[in-house]
């Protein structure tokens, strides 16, 4: 749950380096408007990433459930096949 009352409006995220803060708020901006400013491949878990054989596809997305005025949102970006070269992260 992020902060909604008019007098204290503001979510603070912390975490250690590697943990996803960065990648979290680029799955907003990419899930509200379509674009990011990094590559869709960061978005793929690290673990996941290191698992990859070269040329194995995988699903990214991200679902975005919103709440505003008592009515409930969802917002979807995906890209259904992404293949990435293992050599891309060595």
């Amino acid at each position: 749950r992020f902060a909604t009352e008019p007098e204290k409006n503001v979510t603070v995220m912390m975490g250690d380096n590697g943990t996803g803060k960065t990648t979290l708020a680029q799955s907003f901006q990419w899930a509200l408007y379509g674009t990011t400013s990094f590559q869709i491949k960061e978005l793929i878990n690290r673990q996941v990433r290191e698992q990859m054989k070269e040329g194995e596809k995988v699903q990214v997305s991200v679902t975005l459930n919103i709440q505003y005025n008592n009515r409930d949102y969802t917002i979807k970006r995906s890209v259904d096949s992404y293949s990435i070269s293992s050599l891309a992260f060595r």
